[in-house]
C-alpha cells in the first residue's frame, strides 16, 4: 500500500507478502481475499484462511527451550465464532469437512514452496542485547541450544 502511493514500482519475479489497499482506501471496494501466514523465526506455525485458522506448530509463549509441537494434522478452529481459539473443530463434515482441512494443508504446503530461505545477515547480529526485548546484560547468560541471535540474551526465569 505504502509503495503503491508512493508511486514505487514493485520488482518484477519477486514475490511479496502483502497487497496494495489503495483500492479499497479510495474506492470503499472490498479488502482483497486472502490466506494470512504466521511464521516464527523460520518455520511456518500457522495459517488463516477466511474463518479458519490451522495450527502446524504450536509453543508456549517465547521460551526458547520449548521447541513447540508438531500438529500432523493440523489443529484447526473457526475464529468468527471461537476467537480464543479454545475449541478445535473435529473433521466430522459438519464441524469441518475433509476438503477443508486438505485445503489449509494444501495451502501451507505451496506457500512453502514459495518461500525462498533467505540468506541474508540476521538485522539482529549486530545489536547490543542491552537493547533486545528480554533482559539487561547483568541477568544474560550463554546458552548454545537456542537460536544464535538469542545467545547472549536469554533470563532465568526466576532472576
Amino acid at each position: 500500500t505504502v509503495l503503491d502511493y508512493a508511486g514505487i514500482d514493485m520488482q518484477q519475479g519477486v514475490a511479496y507478502d502483502g497487497v496494495s489497499l489503495r483500492p479499497f482506501v479510495e474506492e470503499a471496494g472490498t479488502v482483497p481475499s486472502r490466506c494470512l501466514y504466521h511464521w516464527r523465526e523460520r518455520s511456518l506455525y500457522a495459517v488463516r484462511c477466511g474463518s479458519l485458522k490451522a495450527h502446524f506448530i504450536t509453543r508456549s509463549g517465547f521460551d526458547f527451550s520449548d521447541r513447540g509441537t508438531v500438529h500432523d494434522p493440523p489443529i484447526v478452529f473457526n475464529i468468527d465464532s471461537d476467537p480464543a481459539e479454545a475449541h478445535p473443530l473435529v473433521v466430522n463434515g459438519k464441524d469441518l469437512s475433509q476438503d477443508e482441512l486438505q485445503f489449509m494443508i494444501d495451502i501451507a504446503a505451496k506457500h512453502r514452496a514459495e518461500v525462498q530461505e533467505d540468506k541474508s545477515p540476521s538485522k539482529y547480529l549486530s545489536q547490543s542485547i542491552s537493547v533486545m526485548p528480554c533482559c539487561g546484560r547483568s541477568n544474560a547468560k550463554e546458552t548454545a541450544d537456542i537460536p544464535r541471535i538469542w545467545r547472549h540474551c536469554t533470563c532465568d526465569r526466576y532472576d
